[in-house]
């Protein structure tokens, strides 16, 4: 009974580690190609299956912070050890990332219950939100 409960939630917890892994890549691959100027953070052969960490050159980080909220997508500035925190990630400087590049991170964290559609939903809104904050500070910066 126990011996077979316990092979059963191995064979979830694979089948879940595989899945988001999957969706990771596709969201990250999806990202690469559709916004110009992204940096994934961190080696990809050593993260968790279910995070990606990412910096947009020339946007802030708390600005599509709160722009991907009001879309409905939720994720994370800096890193998870900083959440909630008003400094600067210390992973990420740590990591010895220049603070414009903290600065302009995100951190997307995937749950089992999370569909390809939503990663393609979430690289649509991504692409528009970055494309507008760009020509927005664009502009502000010929007015100077």
């Amino acid at each position: 009974g126990f011996g077979k409960a316990a092979q059963i939630a191995l064979s979830n917890i694979i089948e879940n580690q595989i899945h988001m892994t999957s969706l990771t890549d596709q969201l990250w691959n999806s990202i690469k190609l559709e916004i110009p100027e992204v940096e994934r953070l961190g080696r990809p052969d050593h993260r968790l299956p279910n995070t990606l960490g990412l910096t947009f050159n020339g946007v802030g980080g708390n600005d599509l912070l709160m722009a991907l909220d009001m879309e409905g997508i939720a994720v994370s500035t800096g890193s998870a050890c900083s959440s909630g925190s008003l400094g600067p990630s210390q992973v990420l400087i740590a990591m010895g990332l220049p603070e414009e590049k903290i600065e302009s991170s995100l951190r997307i964290s995937l749950g089992w219950n999370n569909s390809s559609d939503e990663m393609n939903r979430t690289v649509r809104t991504l692409k528009t939100l970055v494309s507008h904050m760009r020509m927005s500070q664009a502009s502000e910066r010929s007015f100077q």
